[in-house]
């Protein structure tokens, strides 16, 4: 995760459910800032959500 490097971040990636706790682990016991990015399928409802190309003020909490 060379952008997270970039920063002075450690950087990780879910790709699969089954990653989450051991990632998250991985991330706490480093001792260093972290960015994890978590991949989800597009469908899936996540709230709260930032729209793409919005700001905190659009945020939507759900249904």
């Amino acid at each position: 995760m060379k952008l997270a490097e970039a920063f002075g971040a450690v950087g990780y990636r879910i790709t699969y459910r089954n990653e989450i706790e051991s990632v998250m682990k991985q991330a706490l016991a480093c001792g260093k800032p972290c960015i994890i990015d978590c991949v989800i399928d597009p469908d899936d409802c996540v709230y709260p959500i930032i729209p793409p190309g919005k700001g905190a003020d659009d945020i939507i909490y759900g249904n």
